[in-house]
């Protein structure tokens, strides 16, 4: 199983303007403002089969399927499996990416994974980078942030072949348990 760990705000909800020059805030509950940033996320997924995991705030007082509706609504394909979302754990001063990897450990299945967010905080989980789009907050997930996204699938892939690894997830002693 592939899963696109994804973010929400600063990726596919982001500010934009309509053509009378007025500005629409992000923050809608029923679907995210940036429909080209959800058609590139959607294509991807379509492409290379991945599973889409939420890793936004969004996910605090959202169920999966409220999340994946929110996800449909805002113009993915339902093709796509909104298979999951992170747990929220930043009360206990736990970072995403420690998140991302809790999800991970408790998920062996996993192949590969990639990650894409606004947000850099994998102080904890520096290994984690290899794996991370960072995005914009105000312009979100854009065209190159694709093929960015299409290039580190291919290398995560062949590093795979090449260690002949049926998993991709480190075991890594600096992640907080």
């Amino acid at each position: 199983m592939k899963v696109l760990f994804l973010d929400f705000d600063g990726v596919i909800n982001t500010y934009w303007w309509n053509a009378d020059g007025t500005k629409v805030d992000i923050g809608y509950k029923d679907k995210c403002t940036n429909f080209q940033a959800v058609q590139w996320i959607s294509h991807f997924c379509t492409k290379y089969d991945y599973k889409i995991v939420v890793t936004s705030t969004w996910r605090i007082h959202s169920t999966v399927e409220q999340l994946r509706q929110v996800l449909y609504n805002s113009g993915l394909s339902k093709k796509v499996e909104v298979l999951d979302k992170t747990e929220y754990l930043h009360h206990d001063h736990i970072t995403r990416g420690e998140e991302i990897y809790l999800w991970l450990k408790s998920h062996p299945g996993v192949e590969n994974y990639i990650i894409v967010d606004d947000d850099d905080d994998f102080e904890h989980t520096p290994y984690m980078r290899d794996h991370f789009i960072k995005t914009n907050f105000y312009d979100g997930f854009k065209a190159t942030d694709f093929f960015a996204m299409e290039h580190m699938h291919k290398q995560l892939f062949k590093e795979m072949a090449l260690n002949g690894a049926g998993v991709y997830i480190r075991n890594d002693s600096s992640c907080r348990q």
